[in-house]
């Protein structure tokens, strides 16, 4: 599993809130790569107020592709 999380910076977390950062990825990873036929992470869990986080599926076994 990967967990990715805000980080000990407040400016970063400030401008990662202002631009919506885990609220956009969560929406790529929960809308469009199901879309896509293999290699596509699962959600496990995340929450997008403060502190942000986000669990998913660790896909490093695989080959990276286009």
């Amino acid at each position: 599993m990967i967990l990715k999380s805000e980080t000990s910076n407040e400016d970063q977390n400030t401008f990662s809130r202002l631009n919506n950062a885990f609220g956009r990825e969560v929406g790529v990873y929960t809308n469009c790569t199901p879309r896509l036929p293999n290699h596509r992470p699962v959600v496990y869990a995340f929450e997008e107020s403060a502190p942000s986080w986000l669990l998913m599926e660790d896909l490093t076994h695989l080959r990276s592709g286009d």
